[in-house]
């Protein structure tokens, strides 16, 4: 598995000390870490790890470890039943703070600066106000574009470590019990992290109000009306080599676009509409791509009654949605203005973004 930056954040001290000895939570912590990185191509992932109690340690930075099973003597050799602390008092804002500052230099560091930065905080218990309260460091850090994925230790066995957790984590993120073997839904967790949009573009989600699943498409939503040749251009301007007008090609992916045209004020026009990348070409109807790669053919389509209309000159397509239907119309693509959508390939572990957003196909 491909990744390209998480830092592990382990609990170092406890409510409890003795019931993390009683429960396992020590080994289950350890196997937890093993199964989640088993396997992960360290050339692409850096990962480190800070341990907190009343103040955090930084048991390894991102460049210590060079492979899965580094990782996972390091997290033994820090972690372990005869070095837990003995403090009770637990600061997870501390250890918050320690990971976040890390992530912000060494993680932008060789032209990283595009790469994901993800924190996995394993906690039993959220104590601190002021500075070193967990909920404002979080949000934070959530606002600095860092995921924060959470795993409770419920030493109390109650799900309240569980419920207070769920506002630390990202949208999503935030999973109910410690499952030492079974680590498939964070590692899911990581490889949605690992799919992501730059600044000013829009990630296409499950629907226009599911934050929950992402989509390895991003999208610009540009209001002002202008010709359909010129949307196409403009979209092509806005990520080179990486952008075009939008693909409404099955119909839950227009359901998200509509939605989120309907939700931008920017979109004036009665009744509203917007230009899609849909357009004639050799007698076939196909959608706009980059330049260099291949056109799709439509094979799934939403023409309004009546359309498409036989015209050599209306050879584009625009969205249209009034009070009784909505679907497409095709139009001359020089005469007709509108807005327009602008549709990327979302940066990935196989659509490598640098610090300029130039994006290089990986194999």
């Amino acid at each position: 598995m491909k990744l390209l930056y998480v830092l592990i954040f382990l609990i170092g001290a406890n409510d409890n000390s003795q019931r993390v000895h009683q429960y396992n939570f020590v080994s289950d912590v350890q196997n937890s870490i093993y199964y989640i990185f088993k396997g992960v191509n360290f050339p692409y992932t850096r990962v480190g790890f800070v341990t907190y109690n009343y103040v955090a340690t930084v048991n390894a930075d991102l460049n210590k470890f060079k492979s899965p099973s580094a990782l996972s003597q390091g997290v033994y050799n820090s972690y372990n039943l005869d070095n837990i602390s003995p403090e009770k008092t637990s600061f997870l804002g501390t250890g918050l703070t320690t990971a976040g500052d890390i992530l912000t230099v060494q993680g932008s560091a060789d032209g990283r600066v595009n790469n994901p930065k993800v924190i996995i905080v394993y906690a039993s218990v959220l104590n601190g106000t002021g500075f070193v309260d967990p909920l404002l460091v979080a949000n934070t850090l959530k606002s600095a574009g860092i995921t924060i994925i959470t795993i409770p230790l419920d030493t109390d066995h109650n799900g309240v470590i569980q419920k207070q957790l769920v506002s630390i984590a990202s949208p999503g993120f935030a999973f109910d019990y410690l499952n030492p073997i079974y680590s498939d839904p964070v590692r899911n967790a990581l490889r949605d992290v690992n799919c992501f949009c730059p600044p000013g573009w829009t990630q296409r989600r499950e629907s226009y109000n599911n934050e929950t699943r992402k989509f390895i498409s991003c999208f610009q939503f540009i209001g002002a009306p202008t010709s359909w040749n010129t949307a196409k251009q403009g979209c092509r301007n806005l990520w080179p080599d990486n952008s075009y007008l939008a693909m409404e090609n099955e119909p839950s992916k227009q359901d998200y676009i509509q939605g989120a045209v309907r939700n931008n004020s920017a979109f004036q026009q009665t009744p509203l509409q917007y230009h899609i990348g849909l357009n004639m070409m050799q007698g076939n109807w196909i959608w706009d791509q980059p330049y260099g790669l291949p056109r799709k053919i439509l094979n799934w389509d939403d023409w309004m009654p009546n359309y498409p209309v036989v015209s050599s000159s209306m050879t584009a397509v625009m969205n249209v949605q009034n009070s009784t239907s909505s679907g497409w119309q095709n139009i001359d693509p020089i005469k007709v203005s509108a807005g327009y959508v602008c549709e990327a390939v979302a940066c990935s572990v196989n659509n490598f973004c640098d610090a300029n957003w130039n994006t290089k196909k990986q194999t």
